[in-house]
């Protein structure tokens, strides 16, 4: 594969190892620009330190060092944060951003990205020109080995005094990684109450799964967090094994989880989409048949 000569990630000071990581796979040197904790720069040949002040506050002066230096490429995350500062270097370098990027390669010195648009029937090409600003979606985001930066420089940017932080919350979540996970139970719209969810956490906890579920399981019930949403707009996983529970299959979910060694799903409707693409299925009501399996594998 043809690599770059040098390639940006730009963090917050979140997910510094997977944005590092990806940098690495497609530059044959990796500079890192991040704020928050100090010690958090790893796997880069040089890191930019913003200080600890809010993210986007440095939009302004991160651009103008990205302008300046031209990178090929610059990676950053898909959270909200990103995307503004995205903006701002795009601005910058003439370009625009491509968001929820999937696929990434360079041919011929272009990088060439790729990502599911219309729920996920189709996907979108796009190729940079001079200097490709990319945020990269979970898919992409894999952790890799952590070694220390070759040289860390401290910078003194100016913050923009238009963008204030006035409050901190921590946000509680889970550390669950369903892109690296070995074996998920994913949850759908089709269990009843928290019963059923309780069930199907059970079931997952004996079998040594992780959990996952669908958009309306965290978005609409709030069941579970947005971190164990997988499909278009959450996690791309890739398990051994996937166990589809109340899940009706549409295409927004399942392009999610088609690289799954095998799928076994359990659906009470036998016209359900998710039985085109499972491996095993089973028809019937999940309430009666996950407490079954639960006995069975306890036996």
């Amino acid at each position: 594969m043809d690599k770059l000569k040098k390639v940006w990630a730009v963090s917050s000071g979140n997910k510094i190892n997977e944005l590092t990581t990806v940098a690495a796979q497609y530059g044959e040197s990796v500079t890192l620009v991040y704020s928050g904790d100090k010690s958090a720069a790893v796997n880069a040949d040089i890191a930019y330190y913003l200080g600890e002040g809010f993210f986007t506050a440095y939009a302004t002066e991160i651009a103008k060092l990205v302008a300046e230096e031209k990178p090929e490429l610059v990676i950053l995350g898909s959270g909200v944060d990103s995307r503004l500062v995205a903006a701002y270097i795009a601005v910058a370098c003439g370009t625009s951003v491509q968001t929820d990027v999937a696929e990434l390669s360079v041919e011929d010195s272009a990088v060439i990205t790729s990502k599911m648009v219309y729920g996920g029937v189709a996907n979108m090409i796009e190729k940079s020109g001079n200097v490709a600003v990319v945020c990269v979606g979970p898919a992409l985001m894999v952790p890799g080995e952590i070694k220390p930066v070759k040289e860390l420089i401290e910078l003194n940017l100016a913050e923009n005094k238009e963008i204030k932080l006035i409050e901190k919350r921590t946000k509680v979540s889970s550390s669950v990684n369903l892109s690296a996970a070995k074996k998920i139970v994913g949850i759908g719209r089709g269990l009843a109450d928290e019963d059923a969810l309780a069930d199907c956490k059970k079931l997952a906890e004996t079998i040594g799964a992780e959990m996952g579920c669908t958009r309306p399981i965290c978005e609409e019930k709030r069941w579970m967090g947005k971190e164990f949403y997988i499909g278009v707009s959450g996690v791309f996983a890739q398990p051994d094994v996937y166990i589809s529970i109340g899940i009706s299959g549409q295409v927004q979910h399942v392009v999610g989880i088609n690289k799954s060694g095998t799928i076994i799903a359990i659906d009470k409707n036998e016209s359900a989409p998710i039985f085109k693409v499972c491996d095993y299925g089973i028809v019937g009501d999940l309430h009666k048949i996950v407490p079954a399996l639960q006995k069975l594998i306890e036996a």
